[in-house]
């Protein structure tokens, strides 16, 4: 597979879930307000060859890739409490549509959460759920 592959394959899960792909590729920080709890932001963190067997192939090897899915919400609605309860609400959907294999298995060998976080900031607070995606790369 590929960096677009898995991109895209993210991308659709999340799209599935009525989210659109946020202007902003960074953070937040610039965000209109229509973008808060509409949007996502996708991105490929780090990667490392998963096993000693990888290295040994001749044609492909397994990349084990840290990706993170941020979702921004307005600092001002999120001080509410049934505000905040939408944006678990949220996550859970997220983290439903990512247990379920038949969402990613064409474009992964294995993609699992490891772990979900709220990051506030000054004027935005932000939902990022960690995932954990074994993609094979293949070469000649």
């Amino acid at each position: 597979m590929s960096h677009t592959t898995v991109y895209n394959g993210i991308r659709d899960i999340l799209e599935g879930l009525k989210l659109a792909e946020a202007k902003q590729v960074y953070d937040y920080e610039n965000a209109s307000e229509n973008e808060f709890g509409r949007t996502f932001i996708l991105k490929a963190l780090s990667g490392n060859i998963d096993d000693d067997m990888s290295r040994e192939m001749i044609n492909k090897f397994h990349d084990s890739q840290i990706w993170l899915i941020q979702v921004g919400f307005n600092r001002e609605e999120m001080a509410d409490a049934g505000n905040r309860i939408l944006m678990h609400a949220k996550k859970e959907a997220i983290l439903a549509k990512i247990d379920n294999p038949d969402n990613w298995e064409s474009f992964a060998r294995m993609l699992i959460y490891t772990e979900w976080e709220v990051v506030e900031f000054e004027n935005y607070v932000v939902l990022q759920i960690e995932l954990q995606i074994l993609d094979t790369i293949t070469h000649t």
